[in-house]
């Protein structure tokens, strides 16, 4: 082992680089069966008592551990460090600013999913997260444009991990729903360590597998369901999703294989119970999982229509807030499937991810009185009298003075059929005669 040539000879010097290796090791949070495990193989007689007196460093004087260390040479500690996928030396480089290249953004779906960066996919149970990551990664293997655009693109290539569902009963059904092409979408299947043995696929030990797959495929996109399931490593004890500090620390190759490959990587992550109307801090764990990311994207029941669903963008720093809107969708029964589900795309709408929590929050606490909606109708037909366009939040504003919440405005808005409009903001009108050609709903 290469390891072993690279231990001091002497009896004494290499027992004591041994012991300084075990107190390092243990410091980082590796288990100390694997550690008794990779002294074995090293054939160190009795490697348990240097677990037992690593606690109390041996015995060794301060000086004497001191002198331990100058004997783990850079070489042997790379080495040991890529064993149980550690950081190595911990060294910083430093560039000058004027020795950055100046590089725009650039999006695959704006403003939705950007390449070299890492999204996050969030929601509630239930609201179609799996089926939507499978509709994305579709399109972007037929180059097929994404909702809200016109012009398609060439196809791209994906690279899928999924650990919940089965990929011949559930994933591949859903890609063939969405219209996949399935020789330009590659599924991580199974994880081997150096015995054969299968093991669980983990970011920090199998980044490099996933990079060589990626580049050798010219990878395009790359999902990950659900992220939490591919923390941590076979060689040290689990993440703490609640930890800022190991959050980042696990997140981070994730966001430098989108950088290296040039590619869109978005992970789904689960809401957790009461999580409140702060969709920033809606997703389960720490609240570095939002901040290493660059657009955060919700899934949410759409408040006034519970047969269909909002794909809401609560972050995202990088483009204009009256950009973020949200994209109603529904999960239909495919063609060849009942049992499986795919997404079938309406329009974009002017709620902010915070409205919507907002008002699913307000729907569990009011009652939808007929009289309350019957005020919001007559107010909205006095603030739209003029069958012009009318900046929504001057309406919204102007309710709430009058006690009218967003839901029932919402509400009262639907029943009227008050028509929407992007422009530089979202405006509202009272709807107006339509000619015979004009083009149906999308649903």
């Amino acid at each position: 082992m290469e390891i072993r040539s690279l231990l001091p000879l002497e009896g004494k010097q290499a027992g004591g680089c041994l012991k300084v290796m075990v107190v390092r090791l243990l410091a980082r949070g590796v288990e100390k069966g694997l550690i008794v495990k990779f002294l074995s193989s090293l054939k160190v007689p009795e490697p348990e008592s240097y677990i037992t007196g690593a606690r109390k460093r041996f015995g060794m004087k301060n000086e004497e551990f001191d002198l331990a260390e100058e004997f783990i040479s850079p070489a042997l500690w790379k080495i040991v460090s890529q064993e149980f996928s550690l950081n190595g030396d911990g060294s910083t480089e430093f560039v000058y600013a004027s020795d950055i290249e100046y590089r725009k953004l650039d999006w695959l779906w704006y403003p939705r999913l950007l390449r070299r960066a890492l999204s996050l996919l969030e929601g509630p149970p239930d609201k179609g997260k799996s089926t939507i990551l499978c509709e994305l990664a579709a399109r972007e293997s037929r180059g097929h444009s994404f909702p809200g655009e016109t012009k398609g693109r060439p196809p791209g290539f994906v690279v899928m991990l999924s650990a919940e569902d089965d990929l011949e009963a559930t994933v591949m059904p859903r890609l063939t729903a969405a219209g996949a092409d399935l020789k330009r979408i590659r599924i991580a299947k199974a994880t081997r360590d150096d015995k054969g043995q299968p093991v669980p696929f983990h970011i920090s030990d199998d980044l490099k597998s996933l990079r060589k797959e990626c580049l050798d495929r010219g990878a395009t996109m790359v999902t990950i369901d659900p992220l939490v399931s591919y923390l941590g490593s076979r060689y040290k004890k689990s993440v703490e999703t609640n930890s800022d500090m190991e959050v980042r620390k696990s997140l981070l190759p994730l966001k430098e294989l989108s950088e290296d490959i040039n590619a869109v990587v978005i992970a789904v992550r689960h809401y957790r119970k009461g999580r409140g109307t702060d969709a920033i801090e809606a997703g389960g764990g720490s609240i570095a999982f939002t901040g290493l990311s660059r657009v955060l994207l919700s899934t949410l029941p759409d408040p006034f229509n519970s047969e269909q669903y909002l794909l809401s963008i609560p972050k995202n720093n990088l483009v204009k807030k009256s950009d973020r809107a949200a994209f109603v969708y529904k999960i239909v029964p495919s063609d060849h499937d009942p049992t499986i589900g795919r997404i079938l795309w309406g329009e974009e709408v002017s709620m902010s991810t915070e409205e919507i929590l907002v008002t699913l929050s307000e729907s569990k606490k009011e009652a939808n009185s007929s009289s309350a909606v019957a005020d919001a109708k007559a107010f909205l037909l006095e603030a739209l009298a003029s069958r012009e366009w009318v900046l929504a939040t001057d309406v919204q504003d102007a309710g709430g003075k009058r006690g009218i919440t967003v839901r029932i405005l919402g509400i009262a808005r639907k029943k009227l059929g008050v028509e929407v409009q992007k422009k530089d903001h979202w405006y509202w009108r009272l709807p107006v005669a339509k000619p015979a050609n004009s083009k149906p709903d999308l649903f």
